[in-house]
Order: structure tokens, then C-alpha cells, then sequence
């Protein structure tokens, strides 16, 4: 059991972040173990063919068989929306000795393991080259709608906590986390007590999940990190079918596909990207869907999130299958 007491500073301090690297781990762990990752299975049958004849012996080492991941491999994010390039950045720019520890750390060494040990310079650039064309293959293209599906789920969570508090939050992040009196119990084969000084704890919400909590030590002091599954982890593959005929009649396709998007909320940049066009076509159509009351829009930070109004949802009954 692993229990973390908190303060009332980090309870002012969670903080969500998005983290390319640790998606990619952890797809990297679903390749490897595919029955545990039934919704992602078109995922991962297309990312085997692309990776086919690739060899990733420096990923592989640093993701073990009984999955255990090098911390190394997944720093913790330094902003919320870090980049893939900005993250890659940093990985190459480790510290040999953050490295040999790390590895050290590992269950289960391959050959290649050691080599990190050895010479973690040559081995850290073959690690970045590998990542960089895995990322290529199998994750690069589908970013912008895994993306979409983070940003619902932080939405989501940061209104939770902002009208309910931190309960309700943490105590849904996974079966195996609980969440009482100040302290969060994490279910695992570790006995560890931490206690915080205010800096809070950084939840990263991911597609592909495994159970994870990154603690800090000696050679690695920092914030925990919790990573737990997004809602709606797997429906970033699902592409929406065409608004009805006579719904793009009574509204225009833009209007019609904008409202069949939004059965969850979205900002302007995620409907863009979720519908090939500019965020001035988008935002021109989400005004003339509010003067209808089809749609409404609350600015949160600096991005503005759309939802159904009860109109809207009541529009689109209309036209659903029988």
C-alpha cells in the first residue's frame, strides 16, 4: 500500500497534463501485451504491420515484460499541454546518472539494459532515434483525436473538482486508488508513506493506461504523478458518421456535423481538428448555433468549451434512428 498525505496546498495544487511520452510507453506496453487492451485492438493490429520488420531494442529494454517502466522514459510534464518535440527534448537530454539509476531499478535487464549502465549517452541517443520513428508509425497522425479525448476528460474532472472538490476527483481515477480524510491510498505490492509539502500531485490522463504512480526519491526528487485511464479511452478511434440528410437540410452539413460532435464538450480547436476545417469557419457556426439555443460556451482558462443545450440534445433526438 502506498499512502500519500496531502495538504491543503496540494489539494490547491492538483494539476492535469497531458504527456505524449507516456501515452507512447504505454501503447508500447499494449503491443506487448494486446489481450489486455481489447478496445484498442484495431490500434494495435494496425500499429504491428507498421512497426513490421522494426526492431526497438532500446524501447524494449526500458518497458519490461512484467511492466515496469525506466522513470527516465516518462519525465514528468513541465506544462500542461507539453508537445511530443518538447518532451523528445528533454528525453535526450537526460543525466547519465538519472539514467543508470533508473535502469537500475528494473526487474528484469536485457542486454541492452546494460548498455544503458555502460555507455548511457549512446545508448540515450539510440533510445531518442527509436521513440522518434515509433511516434512516426503508429501515434503521430492519431494525435489530434486522442488529444480531443484528453481535453474532455480534464474538462470534466477540472468542473468536478471546481464544484465539488477534490473527492469525487480523486476517488475516480481508478478501483485501486481511495481517497479519505486528506490521504490517498494506492493499492500495490509497495509499502511507501509519503508525506507532501504542498506541491501537489500532476494527473496525467491517458488513452492507453497502465497503473502508474512515479514517486519521488534521492536521485529523482520531484512531484507524484498519477496516471489514469481518460473517460472515453476508447472511443478516440471512432470516426462520427454523416449528420442525417434531413438534419444538414434544416441546418447545413458545418452546423449539422458541429452538433453531432458535440454529445461531449469540445473547444473550437478540438471540433477543427475533429472536422478538417479552420477554428474562424467553426466559431462563425457555434454562433449562430447559440442564437438558436442549440449550443452554449463557457471559457475556461484560456480555451472555450462548447456543450449541447437541452434544445440541441432535443434536436438531435429528433433525428436518430428509429
Amino acid at each position: 500500500m502506498i499512502t500519500i498525505e496531502l495538504t491543503s496546498d496540494d489539494l490547491k495544487n492538483l494539476r492535469f497534463a497531458f504527456s505524449p511520452l507516456r501515452e507512447l510507453s504505454a501503447s508500447y506496453w499494449a503491443l506487448m501485451k494486446p489481450a489486455l487492451y481489447a478496445i484498442h485492438l484495431p490500434w494495435i493490429h494496425e500499429a504491428t504491420t507498421a512497426l513490421e520488420g522494426i526492431e526497438l531494442p532500446h524501447i524494449g529494454a526500458l518497458i519490461t515484460p512484467d511492466g515496469q517502466f525506466a522513470n527516465f522514459l516518462t519525465p514528468t510534464p513541465q506544462t500542461p499541454r507539453p508537445s511530443f518535440d518538447e518532451e523528445i527534448a528533454r528525453l535526450g537530454q537526460t543525466p547519465a546518472h538519472i539514467i543508470r539509476h533508473d535502469v537500475n531499478q528494473l526487474r528484469i535487464k536485457t542486454e541492452t539494459a546494460y548498455a544503458f549502465m555502460e555507455t548511457p549517452e549512446a545508448a540515450l541517443t539510440a533510445l531518442v532515434d527509436e521513440v522518434q520513428l515509433y511516434w512516426q508509425r503508429t501515434l503521430a497522425h492519431h494525435w489530434p483525436r486522442i488529444h480531443a479525448v484528453l481535453e474532455s476528460d480534464v474538462l470534466y474532472r477540472a468542473r468536478q473538482l471546481a464544484l465539488q472538490g477534490a473527492d469525487p476527483v480523486l476517488n475516480g481515477l481508478h478501483p485501486s486508488i481511495t481517497y479519505r480524510e486528506q490521504t490517498l491510498f494506492v493499492e500495490t505490492r509497495y509499502e511507501v508513506h509519503l508525506h507532501l509539502d504542498g506541491s501537489g500531485l500532476t494527473l496525467v490522463p491517458l488513452i492507453f493506461m497502465w497503473n502508474d504512480l512515479l514517486l519521488p526519491d534521492e536521485e529523482k526528487p520531484g512531484i507524484p504523478v498519477i496516471g489514469y485511464s481518460a473517460r472515453g479511452a476508447g472511443l478516440w478511434t471512432h470516426q462520427a458518421e454523416s449528420p442525417e440528410a434531413a438534419l444538414i437540410a434544416m441546418l447545413g452539413a458545418g452546423r449539422a456535423s458541429i452538433l453531432n460532435q458535440l454529445t461531449t464538450p469540445l473547444s473550437t480547436t478540438e471540433l477543427a481538428e475533429r472536422l478538417a476545417v479552420t477554428p474562424g469557419n467553426i466559431s462563425l457556426h457555434i454562433a449562430r448555433l447559440r442564437e438558436a439555443g442549440l449550443v452554449e460556451s463557457q471559457q475556461l482558462g484560456k480555451w472555450v468549451f462548447h456543450r449541447l443545450t437541452p434544445r440541441g440534445e432535443g434536436i438531435l433526438r429528433l433525428f436518430e434512428h428509429d
